[in-house]
């Protein structure tokens, strides 16, 4: 581990390890490896009443649609402070391009794993076996984001995740289209719950400003010394950042057994465009 310490320092900026466990933590820490803390996960209700209506007696189903109803009423005060941006529209990809490489898109994130067009086909694209739907925001033909979601059934109730996500922090109103985008096609596929890992403050804003709502730690993040000096709130982490293959779906399957995925490929919502 030492070795592969010192072959990270000479050929890369740092390096990071995610999903940690206390073996493995006590090993870092051995070599000076910083632990930064937790990524949260952050969830939000699609269909409260649905949900709530599972774990409430009928004499206190009413509550459920309360909720609903103040779900919806936060959402249109929140509305009121996105940002107008001119000629933005959001629509489904069917392939990532040059202009998604990191490289060739300047924002001002401090610290993001490297994402290039090519990992990302790799990574949610050319998969047999999961199936991810992948939103993008555009401008005059250039892209200002996307997001990549996905859905499956875990004991019985209908889940979706948005697994990656990318746009500019000082364009908040295109992270709003694409989540806006993003619910809608899962309130169509009668998705129940959403949830969300995400680190970076400008995003867990916009989580939170939409309805999301924080529930647990989702997984330790551990960083080689030199990265150490930047808080976990510069950093833009997701599900998307772990490379094993449909990570997510196979979590499911062993975790709760009986699993089923929700193809979202033939759910469409209505195109999100400024004018």
């Amino acid at each position: 581990m030492s070795e592969l310490t010192k072959s990270v320092a000479a050929e890369f900026d740092g390096a990071g390890v995610l999903h940690t466990n206390r073996t493995s933590a006590g090993v870092l820490r051995s070599l000076g490896w910083v632990e930064l803390g937790h990524v949260s996960r952050y969830a939000y209700l699609t269909s409260v009443s649905k949900y709530v209506s599972r774990r409430l007696p009928s004499g206190l189903r009413p509550v459920g649609r309360l909720w609903q109803w103040a779900k919806h009423l936060r959402q249109r005060v929140a509305q009121r402070n996105w940002e107008s941006v001119n000629g933005v529209d959001v629509r489904e990809i069917e392939q990532f391009e040059s202009q998604y490489d990191i490289g060739n898109v300047q924002y001002r994130i401090p610290c993001m794993p490297k994402r290039t067009a090519a990992r990302l086909n790799w990574r949610f694209i050319d998969r047999p076996r999961a199936k991810y739907k992948v939103i993008g925001a555009f401008k005059d033909g250039c892209s200002l984001g996307w997001m990549v979601i996905a859905g499956c059934v875990v004991r019985g109730v209908r889940r979706g995740h948005i697994i990656d996500f990318l746009f500019d922090p000082a364009r908040p109103s295109v992270g709003t289209y694409l989540l806006t985008y993003a619910l809608q096609v899962f309130e169509r596929a009668e998705v129940e719950v959403v949830d969300c890992s995400a680190s970076y403050a400008p995003y867990v804003r916009l989580l939170q400003q939409l309805g999301f709502v924080k529930r647990e730690a989702d997984f330790d993040v551990f960083v080689t010394p030199n990265l150490g000096k930047h808080r976990l709130c510069d950093w833009h982490l997701t599900r998307g950042n772990a490379n094993m293959d449909d990570e997510l779906f196979h979590g499911f399957r062993a975790a709760d057994g009986d699993l089923a995925i929700i193809d979202l490929a033939n759910i469409s919502a209505t195109p999100v465009r400024s004018e």
